[in-house]
């Protein structure tokens, strides 16, 4: 079904309306019977509904869907909407309720299809028990609304509201329907958005409310019965009715019985108005009958507030926690400031008079405001509240009297303002300022909190509450930023700072830079220190306004002061504008060349704001520009600049150059290997700076590797986390502090999560983690300033990074480290390192060393740590037989980091691994011990590396995926054709890694080792999954994997031959890719021409594959191959003889969409596609049956022999073919588990090992 709880924008049907439709119409026929129903006619029309739905593209004419989809509400409103209403003790409620859920959800997926069902009023030869002539949407609303806000049903509130959203939005939509003058509020059309649907719904709110104020609320009287609308609702007000049959037919309102009920009915009514309005006004002007419309909600707004001050509702049933109160507010403040410009003033000060004083009674519980989004929304209210006080003397009054105490009385407890945040002390220190010395007694100046906000769309509030004219009489001074000016061409900005510039640097005025490089220096030379500030302020302007994302504030006599640029800030571009890339970059080369003019000229450097303010301009057009040779490092004369001015003596010129170095870093349209090689240089020569005595370079050095830590990632971030590690047991406190700083800065942007410091370090504890603890005794500040950082003790940070730093511990020998971390977990220093989470990474260390005698060298080492090696006989064998699985996965690990030099001592310590712990009595006759170990643990370390490829539960970082990954490769290398047990397991998991783009890279490098390493019967099997994968993942491929994809092939088509031979008709063209012609032309001399029908025959056999990237790739095939091949279809059909490889190929495409329809949609849509192309069969005489076996168990399993047959029935019909179709790895493995015991209660034993050649 749709699912619940859906945005009222956003589409609720996900699968299609018929569906959803006649899964419930099926499912209320089975659970409710006939003799169950009240009227035979209504089951009658329940069966012509349900068949009707299963056969809905039958249906052509509009009058008949329309009619369909009526008989459809009605159906299912009067079978699941009139259980809800009867209290019937055998019900079972919870179920009912659910089936409303789906009610909703159909009734939401017909009006978004066919809005006209709304407006359909029953024929008269069609009589409809309790349904009456009226349109559907008179007779169908009150029914839904009597369960709006009740508390027994409060699983459908949050579905009746969108409902009625998506109602109001389906006939906003279609002008058939904009003639309706009943129960909706038609959304603006031209500039209008009332209708007299306002004024049911007014007379719905109003009713409640006027009955509640005349209950005894203050005793609390639970009980009340009124009907909504009122007795003398008037139905011709709502629909044409001039015959008055309308009033004859059943009744249009409902009945509420409850207090609280009611209230909660009134509010959420009011909310949905409300949301509906301000969806409205987003995009429409507010008309004079609008304004009428925001008045009424205002007014309603303050009469529940008050009911609720008296009668306390307690709902649960908001998602966010909020109370339907509190939601009101917010969304009623939203609506009053998106149409704040657009109605009269004295609407204005109404709104916000209303919003200060109910306000101020929300602010009774200051608890609301610890959540995150409450408080910002809170904070923008009360700046624009702030605003309006100040443009309106009287509304500034009322919210001095009536919310400024309130905000005073929070501000001045200390726990209320710890809860609150920053932002909202400064939002409401803002709005005691803004209200004036008259009511606050207080003046403060708005430069306090100029830009002091968290938030930055705060600060944006705060600004435009500056700049805002004080009315006359009243004595503030104004400490704002000059009025905003935006200009209204196109190229209006641009054209300005050109101008500037060109009359600064060239004397005279242009539009164009053209030519200014060759006159600026001598201009610049002529202009004093404030002329060739502003000369480069110019300069530095002419990307961003070209991009179109500059905004600049003014002075009174409108000369730009200040400008920002949303790009260069790396904020999303605002909706209302519209950015010009293509004019950015015409603008580059002059650009450049006038600042590399600049910086080269002798004068520029006897100017030191000018080198700041030019290196500010670098990193301004490094983030704009893509010009490869000015982004070059190597090349560029202002790269080099950049590079060189990091040892400049000019601090402010040492922090900008590293700060604009990791612009040139990055760009989604600058080539990828000049990025690799921009940052391997800098990677490089911020090393060699660390290496530089000089206490000045280390702060600079501090602050760029923070800078590149915010871009860059996996290898690259785990230098630069080591370096400011390492920096933080610096001897100067300023050094040690900046990193402190930067590790604390870097670890935020990385995103919000509850540990941000531990997220962020825990891919690189490997090498972190002894960094930091490794000068423990002589430099303890690092390991306390980590503790710190993490938000722990020393003792607690040893025992969690135990596992990192024991083997680097063990192999220097740091005895009084090691006992250090015993002491942190009461343990003996031997205990310690024999544990399971620490022997193994110990192990994996010591076995890479080299060394002439591995086994004396690990011995020697341990047995220096503690005694109690030698008192419990621990031996080298027995280490090594202490969860070898980890040691060799730990070493492959290592190995996929490791470079050619190390890689071979690491496989080395592989094979003396695989050697140590296999006994004979492990290992078969001939049998090497790589063979024995892999057959044994091959799923157990597949498995290890898939959970974390996966992920499931979000925990692992990319770097460790791409680790895992890479030790696929490892594994595949060392034990080549002994991995074959597991391979389709390895496939699951490195087409799960294909699958994340940050993985593709490794994970086809990986699948290639596979095709080069297994026998060919195995590569075989593998070969239309690998064209699959390449033609489905080529376009997000880099070039480095495109490359290797190439090269792969090359090989398939020069080293396989016999297995690309024999699947060469099942293997899909690779003609739509240049780069891959050559290889193109070569499987084309394997191939041999074929008929039609035997192509057909290929694509059914290729769709019934196991794999859905290879059944998706054939579906588009054939999808191709169909629309260019209908005569034949056509000729088939109607001949004497039609084709029965069409049937086959009809019946492969429905097994598949059966197959793969939960789990892939592209298949399911791609085979409709395919069945639609082939067209009606004519089921006499073409038949496509589907080959069912079947068993039938006599003896209830105490036969052996049936209960083996059964046991291999199932293998073979339902588990096998499961386990090869699943690309979950733990899916495989409970799979496995299955066979496993279905052979074992068989009595199926294993063969002979020849018997097991073929088997996996």
């Amino acid at each position: 079904m749709a699912p619940q709880n859906q945005p009222p924008s956003t589409p609720v049907s996900r699968v299609p309306p018929s569906t959803i439709a006649a899964q419930l119409i099926n499912n209320l026929s089975i659970k409710r019977p006939s003799r169950q129903i009240e009227h035979d006619e209504l089951q009658t029309l329940m069966n012509e509904v349900s068949m009707q739905e299963n056969d809905i593209s039958s249906l052509t004419d509009d009058k008949d869907i329309v009619s369909h989809k009526h008989k459809l509400v009605y159906v299912i409103t009067r079978v699941v909407w009139e259980r809800l209403e009867k209290k019937d003790i055998f019900t079972d409620l919870t179920t009912v309720i659910d089936q409303a859920c789906e009610a909703l959800d159909v009734f939401i997926s017909t009006i978004e299809d066919v809005p006209e069902v709304l407006n359909f009023s029953s024929p008269n030869d069609l009589s409809l028990t309790a349904r009456g002539p009226k349109p559907l949407w008179l007779w169908l609303f009150p029914r839904i609304l009597s369960f709006l806000g009740r508390r027994a049903y409060d699983k459908l509130t949050q579905k009746i509201s969108t409902f009625f959203i998506t109602a109001f939005e389906a006939v906003s939509k279609s002008p058939r329907l904009w003639k309706l003058t009943s129960s909706f509020f038609r959304y603006i059309v031209d500039s209008y958005l009332f209708v007299s649907t306002y004024r049911a719904t007014a007379q719905l709110f109003l009713a409640i409310l006027g009955h509640l104020h005349s209950s005894n609320l203050a005793s609390h009287v639970q009980e009340i019965h009124f009907v909504l609308p009122s007795d003398h609702f008037d139905l011709s007000t709502y629909c044409n009715d001039q015959q008055g049959s309308f009033e004859q037919s059943s009744p249009c309102n409902y009945m509420l019985r409850d207090v609280t009920d009611a209230l909660r009915h009134a509010t959420y009514i009011l909310t949905i108005l409300v949301n509906i309005s301000n969806q409205a006004a987003t995009t429409q002007d507010a008309s004079l009958t609008f304004q009428n419309h925001l008045a009424w909600i205002l007014d309603s707004f303050q009469l529940s507030h008050d009911l609720q001050r008296i009668w306390p509702i307690h709902d649960t049933s908001q998602p966010d926690g909020i109370a339907p109160g509190t939601a009101l507010y917010y969304a009623t403040q939203s609506l009053i400031s998106s149409i704040r410009a657009t109605i009269p003033d004295s609407l204005i000060c109404k709104s916000y008079v209303y919003l200060a004083i109910i306000g101020a009674d929300i602010l009774d519980d200051p608890s609301i405001l610890a959540e995150k989004d409450v408080n910002l929304r809170f904070c923008h209210m009360l700046l624009h509240l702030a605003l309006i006080c100040r443009k309106h003397n009287s509304v500034g009054q009322v919210t001095g009297l009536c919310l400024v105490p309130k905000l005073q009385a929070m501000l001045g407890n200390q726990d209320t303002v710890a809860m609150v945040g920053k932002d909202f002390e400064n939002a409401a220190s803002a709005l005691e300022w803004a209200c004036g010395p008259a009511t606050t007694g207080t003046v403060l100046p708005p430069s306090k909190f100029y830009r002091n906000f968290e938030e930055e769309s705060l600060n944006v509030d705060f600004g435009r509450m500056l700049i805002v004219k004080h009315p006359p009489g009243t004595d503030h001074t104004i400490f704002a930023p000059p009025s905003k000016r935006r200009k209204l061409s196109i190229n209006g900005i641009l054209d300005e700072v050109t101008k500037n510039l060109y009359l600064l640097l060239g004397n005279q005025e242009a539009t164009d830079l053209g030519g200014l490089s060759q006159r600026a220096v001598t201009c610049f030379a002529s202009l004093d220190e404030s002329g060739r500030s502003q000369a480069i302020k110019y300069l530095s302007m002419i990307p961003c306004a070209a991009y179109g994302s500059l905004v600049v504030t003014r002075d009174p006599a409108s000369n730009i002061t200040h400008s920002r640029c949303f790009f260069c800030e790396k904020l999303p571009i605002p909706e209302v504008k519209t950015v010009h890339n293509v004019r950015c970059q015409s603008t580059s080369k002059e650009a450049i060349s006038i600042l590399t003019t600049l910086v080269k000229s002798p004068i520029f450097h006897d100017s030191k704001r000018s080198r700041v303010l030019a290196m500010i301009a670098l990193r301004t057009f490094a983030t704009h520009y893509t010009d490869n040779e000015f982004l070059d490092l190597e090349a560029s004369s202002l790269g080099q600049w950049c590079l060189q001015s990091l040892q400049s003596s000019v601090r402010e010129l040492r922090i900008a150059a590293g700060r604009a170095l990791p612009e040139f870093l990055e760009g989604a349209e600058v080539p990828q290997s000049l990025l690799q090689k921009n940052r391997t240089n800098v990677l490089i020569i911020l090393r060699d700076l660390c290496e530089k005595p000089a206490l000045y370079l280390q702060e600079t050095c501090v602050l760029a590797w923070g800078q590149l830590g915010r871009l860059l990632e996996d290898g690259e971030l785990n230098i630069v986390l080591l370096k400011l590690v390492e920096y933080l047991g610096h001897t100067n406190p300023i050094v040690s502090n900046a990193a402190y700083n930067e590790i604390l800065k870097l670890a935020k942007s990385n995103g919000t999560f509850d540990k941000p410091v531990e997220r962020m370090f825990t891919p690189f504890w490997e090498s972190v983690a002894i960094a930091a603890v490794k000068d423990l005794l002589v430099r303890p500040q690092t390991t306390q300033l980590m503790a710190d950082l993490l938000e722990m003790t020393v003792p607690d940070f040893l025992i969690l990074t135990q596992a990192y730093t024991l083997p680097w511990l063990v192999l220097w020998g740091e005895v009084k480290i090691i006992k250090k971390i015993a002491q942190a977990r009461n343990e003996d220093p031997g205990r310690v390192c024999i544990d399971d989470a620490n022997v193994f990474r110990i192990m994996a260390l010591l076995l890479v060393q080299d060394v002439n005698d591995i086994e004396s060298h690990t011995m020697s080492k341990l047995k220096c740590i503690s005694p109690e090696f030698d008192k419990q006989g621990l031996t080298f064998a027995h280490l090594l037989k202490i969860g070898p699985p980890n040691t060799f996965l730990q070493l492959l690990i290592v190995a996929g980091d490791a470079d050619g030099s190390k890689k071979s001592r690491i496989y080395h310590a592989l094979k003396f691994l695989v050697e140590g712990v296999q006994s004979a009595d492990n290992t078969r006759k001939g049998q090497s011990p790589m063979a024995a170990f892999m057959e044994q643990h091959n799923l157990g370390l597949i498995t290890r590396i898939s959970e974390v490829v996966n992920d499931s539960r979000d925990e692992q970082n990319t770097y460790e995926k791409k680790r895992h990954v890479r030790a696929v490769e490892e594994m595949i290398k060392i034990a080549k054709t002994y991995t074959r047990s597991a391979r389709p397991q390895i496939c699951a998991c490195l087409q799960s890694a294909l699958a994340q783009k940050p993985l593709q890279a490794s994970a086809f490098s990986a699948w290639a080792a596979m095709l080069r390493s297994l026998d060919d019967e195995d590569v075989e099997i593998m070969l239309e999954s690998t064209f699959s994968t390449i033609i489905q993942c080529w376009d997000s491929f880099d070039e480095l994997t495109k490359n290797a994809a190439e090269g792969i092939l090359e090989y398939l088509v020069a080293e396989r031959g016999r297995p690309i031979r024999n699947k060469i008709v099942d293997l899909p063209s690779l003609s739509q890719f240049p780069q891959l012609a050559d290889i193109e032309s070569k499987l084309q001399k394997f191939r041999s021409p074929t008929d039609v029908s035997n192509t057909f025959q290929v694509f059914s056999r290729r769709i019934r594959h196991e794999n859905a990237g290879v059944v998706a790739q054939a579906l588009s095939e054939l999808k191709v191959f169909l629309q260019s091949h209908q005569a034949y279809l056509q000729a088939s059909a109607v001949s004497e003889q039609p084709d029965v490889v069409v049937g086959r190929l009809v019946r492969s495409i429905l097994d598949a969409c059966v197959k793969f329809n939960e789990s892939h949609h592209d298949i399911a849509d791609l085979t409709g596609a395919c069945i639609g192309l082939i067209g009606c069969l004519d089921p006499n005489r073409v038949e496509a049956v589907r080959e069912q076996r079947e068993m039938v168990v006599v003896a209830n399993f105490e036969d052996p022999n049936e209960t083996t047959d059964f046991v291999l029935f199932i293998l073979e019909e339902v588990v096998v073919n499961a386990f090869l179709s699943a690309t979950d790895t733990n899916l495989q493995g409970f799979l496995s588990y299955v066979m496993q015991e279905l052979l074992e209660r068989g009595r199926v034993r294993a063969g002979p090992k020849e018997q097991q050649k073929n088997v996996g």
